[in-house]
């Protein structure tokens, strides 16, 4: 009985608080108590019940072989308006010579510090400039560099991404 009393009146406390907050124009930060926060998160006796499951459809990939021997995978949702473009390479980290590990991924975070057409400030305010992003990297067994935009904004990403992967520079001072 003592904790839903206690957990009332933490209850009570959090409104006035928050009412409190309300009145308030500036940008304060408030740290409440851990055991406050405890008790006023477990003061539900039963979880809510499940809702009901919703059904899911992968998409179904279509592949193509492009002339020079790339290969394309495009797997389309209609409903999310959003592209991520990958370009991936089937070596990573495996491929490295035993005295310099992590070279695969070292190669590949360079991939995006500075292109024939391109500095990585300019690579980063493009991408940033569309509201995406782009990243490069090595796992074990592949290396990749991706990028990602909204669908408006899928040519001029894809325009960065092509630089990045075919024009790199590798710059001594990046090294």
């Amino acid at each position: 009985m003592k904790s839903k009393v206690k957990s009332q009146k933490s209850k009570v406390l959090l409104v006035q608080q928050l009412k409190l907050l309300s009145t308030v124009r500036s940008f304060t930060f408030y740290l409440l108590p851990f055991s406050f926060l405890m008790s006023f998160a477990i003061a539900q006796d039963q979880p809510p019940p499940p809702a009901a499951p919703k059904s899911f459809v992968l998409p179904k990939p279509v592949e193509k072989t492009l002339p020079n021997g790339l290969r394309v995978i495009v797997a389309q949702t209609k409903n999310v308006p959003i592209v991520t473009a990958q370009f991936l390479i089937k070596s990573g980290g495996e491929a490295d010579p035993r005295n310099l590990s992590g070279l695969a991924d070292f190669t590949a975070s360079l991939l995006t510090k500075g292109t024939k057409t391109r500095s990585a400030t300019q690579i980063a305010e493009e991408i940033e400039f569309l509201g995406g992003s782009i990243g490069a990297g090595a796992g074990w067994d592949s290396s990749n560099v991706s990028v990602r935009v909204t669908n408006d904004k899928t040519e001029k990403a894809l325009a960065v991404l092509a630089d990045v992967v075919l024009n790199p520079t590798f710059k001594q001072d990046e090294i």
